[in-house]
């Protein structure tokens, strides 16, 4: 149970670091079991990032 905490615990602070209105990366939503992310390049093109957490 303490390893769950300190993974939600960590996904906040990603997400407080990079907010969906960050302009280079952004955590779209977030899981204990996935994480979505996006990354905007320098010419504004977007990645999306799909991770699942094992």
């Amino acid at each position: 149970m303490a390893c769950l905490n300190t993974l939600k615990q960590e996904i906040k602070t990603l997400e407080s670091v990079f907010p969906k209105s960050h302009e280079i990366f952004q955590i779209i939503s977030a899981s204990v079991d996935e994480l979505n992310c996006r990354f905007v390049s320098k010419n504004g093109k977007k990645y999306e990032i799909h991770a699942n957490i094992t």
